[in-house]
């Protein structure tokens, strides 16, 4: 077991008052946690093998199909799995309370509905390689603490490309293997950022309560913040796979069918917002990426009209009551 992953699966996260909670996250888990990986020295990240059977991916499928097909043509579409979903299909309430289970927070009426994404071929071979590069604590969700992304297609599906980007995790060298490891861009302009440099631009961003940057030339139409941080994000997502162990970069994990992805917004020892865990997708070369993605947010509490803030963690702990383990 991954000590921190243990944690985090206790329900004890220690910086935030627990309550009770119908829940039980004690009865027996259908994932054998004892199989993550951690991505990274600092085990902000997870990889999750076979999170999902193969009949679970395709149950999801399946229920966000409709829902995307009614989404505007476009590289990108997403569609809600909730209520009545969750009600009527028992494959979908396993899989919440599964992922319950994981983060130590049992399902509740305050956090996200399930998401499903599919994301298509866009741009070009020579063009921008990172879609976005996001901070799950956004402006509007501060009570985000951790997100799990599972894989629904791979390459046996003709996809190409569609790595998810740690641009600021350090790769644990003993796990290389579970994730593409790529090497730092290098340079001296300000147009060819060093990891390191870019990363000091992110966290300085996310001071500035900056945290969606979108590279020219992608399909967002927010405005960029940073061209040169994009820019080193997308030499990361276009970089070639595989490093020497004196030259372990940013972390690249590939889509594989099942496989899911668990990382951390926010430590669960004391609430401080984690800078390093800005994360992206790199681009769809061809195919289709199908994913899922849960956040996990924290119940409110009494007293939420007090603000929040990233440098010093939450304020007002006993605001956030993290549910017991039941």
């Amino acid at each position: 077991m991954i000590a921190l992953l243990g944690v985090i699966a206790s329900g004890a996260w220690g910086c935030f008052e627990q309550r009770a909670e119908t829940v039980d996250l004690t009865a027996e888990p259908k994932y054998p946690w004892n199989s993550a990986v951690a991505l990274d020295a600092t085990e902000t990240a997870f990889l999750l093998p076979d999170f999902l059977s193969a009949e679970e991916v395709e149950r999801v499928r399946s229920l966000a199909a409709p829902g995307l097909d009614k989404q505007p043509q476009g590289p990108y579409q997403s569609t809600l799995l909730k209520g009545d979903h969750f009600a009527t299909d028992p494959i979908l309430a396993e899989i919440d309370r599964r992922i319950g289970r994981l983060s130590g927070i049992p399902p509740h009426a305050s956090e996200s509905a399930l998401r499903v994404s599919r994301t298509s071929t866009w741009g070009r071979r020579g063009g921008p390689q990172v879609q976005n590069l996001h901070h799950d604590t956004a402006k509007a969700a501060k009570r985000r603490v951790a997100t799990l992304l599972v894989y629904l297609s791979d390459a046996s599906d003709g996809l190409v490309g569609g790595g998810t980007l740690f641009p600021c995790l350090d790769a644990a060298e003993e796990h290389a293997h579970e994730a593409v490891v790529v090497p730092a861009p290098t340079g001296t302009s300000n147009m060819a950022l060093s990891r390191a440099q870019a990363c000091s631009r992110l966290g300085d961003a996310l001071d500035r309560g900056e945290d969606f940057l979108a590279p020219p030339g992608s399909f967002h139409q927010q405005p960029c913040f940073d061209k040169s941080a994009a820019i080193a994000a997308s030499n990361m997502c276009g970089a070639p796979s595989g490093a020497s162990a004196t030259l372990l970069g940013a972390v690249r994990v590939e889509p594989r069918r099942g496989t899911g992805l668990f990382f951390l917004s926010a430590s669960p020892l004391n609430g401080t917002t984690l800078k390093r865990a800005w994360h992206g997708s790199c681009r769809v070369g061809a195919g289709q990426k199908w994913t899922m993605q849960k956040f996990k947010e924290l119940v409110p509490g009494a007293g939420d009209e007090d603000e929040e803030t990233r440098d010093g963690g939450i304020e007002g702990e006993a605001r956030f009551r993290w549910p017991s383990r039941g």
